[in-house]
């Protein structure tokens, strides 16, 4: 019985391995076309193909606030709230997706800019202090 059982596991150990050659070279086989179309991407290129055009607002409101600053932002985007808390870390975000949610927490005045993605509205109390084709930014008077 033991002699069955060494026999199995030299048996186990020999496809392990057999699966772990075809496996390398099975990578890097498909390693070259896939490489090709984002080696040559700067970062902010390949972090919009993975996260979409969000990434660019997302960047674009980084850029011209505050930082320990909190920012109401309007997107339909479902990635814009986990993809913001990330990026615009450590800023204060609140993510609302829809228009009438946008004008109750915009008239509370307890935000310090507003962040309008593919949306464009006057807001009472706040300046626009910078657009973008994706966007634009309010900041409270």
């Amino acid at each position: 019985m033991n002699k069955v059982k060494k026999q199995i596991f030299l048996l186990l150990i020999f496809f392990w391995i057999i699966l772990s050659i075809f496996d390398v070279f099975y990578n890097l086989i498909k390693f070259f076309p896939e490489a090709r179309q984002w080696i040559f991407l700067s970062d902010s290129q390949k972090r919009v193909l993975v996260y979409g055009p969000i990434y660019n607002f997302l960047s674009f409101v980084d850029k011209y606030t505050n930082p320990n600053t909190s920012i109401l932002i309007y997107s339909k985007d479902d990635k814009a709230y986990y993809l913001g808390r990330y990026m615009l870390y450590p800023k204060n975000i609140t993510v609302v997706v829809n228009t009438q949610q946008l004008i109750k927490e915009a008239s509370n005045r307890k935000f310090n800019y507003v962040a309008l993605n593919d949306y464009s509205t006057k807001l009472v109390d706040y300046k626009a202090i910078a657009t973008v084709s994706s966007g634009i930014l309010y900041k409270k008077l």
